[in-house]
């Protein structure tokens, strides 16, 4: 079983910046997993991406990640959202899987 969670900070950034995103993630075994964290655009295209293979986690204990993404001035304006998967360590065998886990909104 899993729990995950995430923040994005701030919840509202101008484009050409960096938006961090504070993923918490916890297993109730010990175990190595995939933890694979999305950013979709208001649109729901997928616009970054950032993997962490091989994770460990011990049972019950939360683990913290912190990918950032730099917001071009391209962008689309409106709200965002994060989406975190766990795959088994190395395959492709999904585990769990939280779509909107948080939000943010970039402004012009």
């Amino acid at each position: 079983m899993w729990t995950r969670s995430a923040t994005a900070s701030p919840a509202v950034r101008a484009r050409r910046h960096n938006e961090t995103i504070t993923v918490l993630v916890k297993a109730s075994a010990a175990t190595k997993a995939k933890v694979d964290v999305r950013i979709y655009d208001p649109k729901g295209t997928q616009v970054f991406r950032k993997v962490y293979d091989n994770a460990s986690f011990s049972a019950g204990v939360t683990r913290t990640f912190k990918p950032v993404w730099y917001i071009s001035a391209t962008r689309r304006l409106g709200t965002y959202s994060v989406r975190i998967r766990i795959y088994a360590a190395g395959s492709s065998t999904l585990l769990s899987d939280r779509a909107r886990a948080a939000t943010f909104r970039v402004k012009g």
